[in-house]
């Protein structure tokens, strides 16, 4: 015999609310206790329900959908995993979904956001990878449609986002080894064309000029380099008359490239030569080379642009869903080498 279709009314039935209610708690209606909509739920989960997107949206004209556009310029396997975990645990309990879309570098940026918008696939965006004059932030904006960013932009217009503080990273990484008496710093950046490497460089750079320094920013390679690519340009730099003696990186897999150069090099990380970074996993904590890190969680990003979302969805202004992460830093380099 075939298992009867879950619906509103089956899971009424079982749970003794009225049709009415079922569907309230299904949207998370506030007005509801949580004890009741956690017993909706748990129904309508053991019954395998899931709501008629197609008819959902002809009667609400929403799909109860959010699209994360998903670039593909770096990192992708961990980091984009763990923001979508993120992400997926910011909506738990929802009535939404999330479903990734592709963004390839070798096509317009455009692309993937207009197919969203265009195809009506989702009632709100999540975007990274933000560049200073966004074309998709843009786009977005003229046609009013809910969204937030992971990053910023240098638009006029005011919209919500979720950003890592970088310009406070570099510059107090930077200020780091200064005080540690180092003074060849080279800044190894990310992609420069993305608003987080100029504000990343505008740190160091001020904390350099601040102590009478020449800025030097390693233009012909980036944190999204090859490991291989950044592992020979450690080792060549040290082999400089006049090598660096240390370096500041926003990657933690850049950072370790790094140390694998300056380790094949000959010389010692905390030593000759000094490493600060961020720390995205707990690999750099089973590290035999010891490096002061400052965190960035993007698990907890994901969760926080999830929550965000769902407050401009829910109406709220854009200009007060702007949130700004500050560094958390972790020292491990003895104190008497600081």
């Amino acid at each position: 015999m075939a298992k009867q279709k879950a619906t509103l009314r089956t899971i009424a039935e079982a749970s003794g609310f009225a049709v009415t209610t079922v569907s309230r708690a299904l949207k998370d209606a506030p007005e509801l206790s949580q004890a009741t909509k956690a017993r909706i739920r748990t129904i309508a989960l053991a019954q395998g329900y899931a709501p008629d997107r197609a008819a959902l949206r002809l009667r609400t004209g929403q799909t109860y959908i959010l699209a994360f556009i998903l670039s593909q310029e770096d990192e992708i396997n961990r980091i984009a995993r763990n923001m979508i975990i993120g992400l997926s645990q910011g909506l738990r309990g929802t009535p939404y979904q999330l479903i990734v879309v592709p963004q390839f570098p070798d096509e317009d940026p455009l692309q993937a956001v207009r197919y969203v918008v265009e195809t009506g696939a989702a009632d709100g965006l999540i975007i990274s990878h933000t560049m200073p004059q966004d074309e998709r932030v843009r786009y977005l904006l003229e046609r009013d449609i809910p969204f937030v960013t992971h990053g910023r932009t240098e638009l006029q217009t005011p919209h919500a986002y979720y950003d890592y503080d970088n310009f406070r990273f570099a510059l107090e990484a930077t200020r780091l080894l200064l005080r540690r008496g180092r003074q060849r710093i080279i800044l190894v950046p990310p992609i420069t064309r993305f608003t987080y490497a100029g504000l990343q460089i505008d740190g160091y750079r001020r904390a350099m000029i601040e102590a009478g320094l020449e800025p030097n920013v390693a233009t012909a390679l980036s944190i999204e380099s090859s490991p291989m690519e950044l592992k020979r340009f450690a080792s060549s730099m040290a082999r400089e008359a006049a090598p660096p003696d240390a370096y500041v990186c926003g990657s933690e897999e850049a950072c370790i490239a790094l140390i694998g150069g300056i380790e094949a090099s000959g010389m010692r990380l905390g030593c000759q030569v000094d490493l600060v970074g961020k720390q995205t996993s707990d690999l750099v904590d089973v590290l035999s080379a010891v490096f002061d890190t400052a965190s960035e969680d993007f698990s907890h990003t994901g969760r926080i642009l999830a929550e965000l979302l769902l407050r401009r969805l829910a109406g709220e202004s854009a200009g007060d869903l702007q949130r700004l992460e500050t560094p958390i830093w972790t020292l491990r380099t003895p104190a008497s080498e600081r």
